[in-house]
């Protein structure tokens, strides 16, 4: 009875392992003969919505899976100190603070030839809040 119970563990490893190599050499032809890309997928992230005072600036926390070309935008009139850099530094707008809000986008940016274009998108809010201190509670 044990030889049995070996014999069908050891086929079933077998042909699990000829199973898995028949289907990878098939996705291997396949990527060749029809010029797919079996790679990781795209993932952009601008992070989570965040709240700051009036009169301070905005750190990114930008992430992405791949080394590609990515780039900041906003919905406002304030700018980011690099637009390509994940973890860039944003400076709010006029306009930005009396919205009490702005949306920050982070876009991977495919290049065709001449043009570009986005891809991939992910984009979060900043929202803003007076943040003043009420006199006589001051440390």
């Amino acid at each position: 009875m044990k030889t049995t119970k070996n014999f069908f563990f050891v086929s079933l490893l077998i042909g699990s392992l000829f199973t898995s190599n028949l289907f990878l050499q098939g996705q291997s032809d396949k990527s060749s003969s029809d010029n797919l890309n079996y790679s990781l997928q795209l993932f952009v992230y601008a992070g989570g919505d965040a709240t700051i005072c009036d009169n301070e600036d905005f750190q990114t926390q930008g992430v992405t899976t791949f080394t590609g070309t990515t780039l900041w935008k906003t919905s406002g009139d304030g700018f980011f100190e690099n637009p390509y850099d994940l973890q860039t530094i944003y400076l709010p707008g006029e306009q930005d603070i009396a919205n009490g809000e702005v949306n920050l986008n982070l876009l991977y940016v495919e290049n065709e030839g001449s043009r570009s274009k986005a891809t991939v998108r992910d984009s979060m809010t900043l929202s803003f809040g007076n943040c003043s201190v009420v006199k006589g509670l001051e440390r």
